[in-house]
């Protein structure tokens, strides 16, 4: 689809990269961001009664916020 000739020209390539810190933090608390990493490596962890990590969801969520 992307590679079709009318697609040419309308958008831009993204070369991906986790967040810093300091774009975290445009958005969330420090507290946040440090309980959110410290579940990192956990099979399974509860934020609260509707958000739960894996083992690597922080590093998905570096890299989505990075890619934006």
């Amino acid at each position: 689809m992307l590679g079709e000739a009318e697609m040419k020209g309308l958008y831009e390539t993204v070369n991906p990269r986790a967040a810093t810190r300091e774009e975290l933090e445009m958005t969330h608390a420090p507290a946040y961001i440090d309980l959110v990493a410290s579940t990192a490596g956990k099979p399974y962890f509860r934020l609260d009664m509707d958000t739960s990590t894996c083992a690597k969801s922080y590093e998905a969520a570096l890299w989505a916020a990075g890619g934006l």
